[in-house]
Formats: C-alpha cells, structure tokens, sequence
C-alpha cells in the first residue's frame, strides 16, 4: 500500500497586493515543490466576514 505525506501552504490575501508578483512567487514556489516531488492535491479558500483570507493549499506525496 502507498503511504503519502502532506504538506500545507498558506497564502495570505493581505500579503500579495500585485497580482503580477503574486503570480510569479506562486508559480515560483509551486515549480520548487513539484521537483521535490510535491503534488498539488487541494486548495481551500478561508473566508470571514464575507473577505477572502487566505487560501490553503495541500501537496502530497509518496513517502519512500
């Protein structure tokens, strides 16, 4: 049976106010998890108050 492990990236909304350096830190960040064998498995958004917060992004991959 595989087994996997899990990794959580939070992003919060605040923090990224241009959308372009928004988009290239995450694309950045998701190619550094995908070559360490990191698979994107879930995103999450956290609203409250009827804002969008943070959104929650969960990796997985096979434990070896």
């Amino acid at each position: 049976m595989k087994k996997y492990e899990y990794k959580n990236l939070e992003i919060d909304i605040r923090s990224y106010y241009d959308q372009k350096l928004k988009n290239i830190r995450l694309d950045e960040k998701f190619n550094d998890l995908g070559r360490e064998g990191w698979e994107l498995a879930a995103a999450v958004e956290y609203n409250s108050g009827g804002y969008l917060k943070c959104i929650i992004y969960t990796f997985k991959r096979e434990k070896i």
